[in-house]
């Protein structure tokens, strides 16, 4: 009842972006509460049969880090864009079959472009090139409103799969993406896209299209509740762990070992954020 006060009142003003990470911020928080007033953490009060722990993957470009801190599983940047032409081709499929050949053969490999790849008959070349180096999706390589390219690249590309959804907004804005068969795996962020109340919604819907649920940041405190109880998420990405943080993301990170993350079992989110940290890095 909250979530559709809040977003009722809102809707005419902006049904994304700032005004959706605001309401996302805001149901957080509620959740947050209803915690610790119940004395239980938030992935146990999600009505599902949470995972005790989830196997975990490292975003960022230093693969030799990821594999000393315990990460097995990776998601690194491409180094070359559209603007980079062929020549920028050749070094992404050289810098992909250096990082597969530093994983062990079952290890995952991904790439996040940032919408920088942002051209279909490109996307689809450059995934074309990449079979070798086995990627097990490439995430967000259109600009998010290109729902049409979207749906080709779902339809064409077959070597890996086509993951996209951490810059849409709420369950209708995923509910677009599921209509248009524009994406393969399904990436909400629990700080931007609604609140908790609306991941356990996108997971649903996910499920119901039989595709994986992988939040984005699902390592997070605050992502990992949805992520635990989602069946269809298995992988959860890193947070925190080993990006020599502030202070602030060190409270907001969760239990990491042996390559797995661990809700906290404290009440609420269970993170260490107070008043004073918070203030400490806004004034």
């Amino acid at each position: 009842m909250l979530w559709h006060q809040l977003y009722d009142s809102g809707s005419f003003y902006g049904r994304r972006g700032v005004f959706v990470m605001a309401l996302s911020g805001i149901d957080n928080a509620l959740w947050d509460i209803a915690g610790k007033y119940s004395g239980k953490p938030v992935y146990q009060m999600l009505g599902g049969d949470p995972k005790a722990r989830i196997t975990a993957y490292k975003s960022g470009s230093d693969v030799s880090e990821a594999l000393s801190l315990g990460f097995r599983h990776v998601k690194v940047k491409p180094p070359a864009n559209i603007r980079d032409g062929r020549a920028g081709m050749r070094r992404n499929l050289e810098y992909f079959s250096e990082v597969r050949s530093a994983l062990a053969p079952d290890s995952l490999l991904m790439t996040d472009c940032l919408s920088t790849w942002n051209d279909v008959a490109y996307v689809i070349e450059m995934a074309r090139m990449l079979e070798p180096a086995n990627s097990n999706w490439i995430e967000e390589p259109l600009l998010p409103d290109n729902l049409q390219g979207y749906a080709r690249l779902v339809r064409e590309v077959k070597s890996t799969a086509i993951a996209s959804g951490e810059h849409e907004y709420t369950q209708y804005g995923f509910a677009e993406l599921l209509r248009h068969q524009a994406v393969g795996v399904v990436q909400p962020d629990v700080s931007w896209s609604g609140g908790v109340t609306a991941l356990i919604r996108i997971a649903r819907m996910a499920a119901d299209h039989l595709l994986p649920f992988i939040p984005h940041r699902g390592g997070s405190l605050f992502g990992l509740p949805s992520a635990l109880n989602a069946p269809h998420c298995t992988i959860a990405e890193s947070f925190g762990t080993g990006d020599n943080g502030t202070d602030l993301m060190t409270a907001m990170t969760a239990p990491f070992r042996d390559g797995f993350y661990s809700p906290s079992e404290k009440p609420g989110f269970g993170t260490e954020l107070t008043i004073d940290l918070v203030k400490n890095h806004i004034l």
